[in-house]
């Protein structure tokens, strides 16, 4: 902890001279003779930054039912697990069944696959070959222009 060389760090804290809050500003409203925490419309400031939330209404079951209403609510609500506990063994089916169908789109997507890259690695060599004949043909042309040139400055 620091120590404050020659002075009281508590002595003369706290006193406030009773004109100055005359003086004093808010910084809210910007009237003078009061602070924020003083400020007279306060109300209306709190609600300025925070979020306006719904209320939500939450229903429950009223539970008054007569006694035999209650055992024929919990056979049913056996019957009910019961079922669900059938359909939950149906899933497991149908996840197998899923994988299965994902195997077989997996290799129905590998099949195309393999055929798209063998037609191009076709289409590959057929661009090696045009592009071979395009250079032969290109520089046959520049050869047929020069004897054609030549021919011309002989009839000359």
């Amino acid at each position: 902890m620091m120590k404050a060389k020659g002075r009281h760090p508590f002595k003369g804290k706290g006193k406030v001279k009773e004109n100055s809050s005359v003086n004093i500003k808010c910084f809210g409203c910007g009237e003078a003779g009061h602070m924020k925490t003083e400020y007279p419309n306060k109300k209306n400031d709190e609600h300025k930054g925070k979020k306006q939330f719904k209320k939500k209404a939450y229903i429950a079951w009223d539970d008054s039912d007569s006694n035999s209403e209650s055992s024929d609510s919990e056979i049913e609500a056996n019957i009910c697990l019961m079922a669900n506990n059938n359909i939950s063994s149906d899933f497991e089916v149908s996840d197998s069944d899923s994988s299965s169908s994902e195997e077989n789109d997996h290799d129905e997507l590998q099949n195309a696959y393999n055929e798209l890259f063998t037609a191009f690695m076709d289409m590959k060599k057929e661009y090696k070959v045009v592009k071979k004949n395009l250079r032969r043909s290109e520089k046959e042309n520049e050869s047929l222009k020069l004897k054609i040139a030549c021919l011309e400055e002989k009839e000359n």
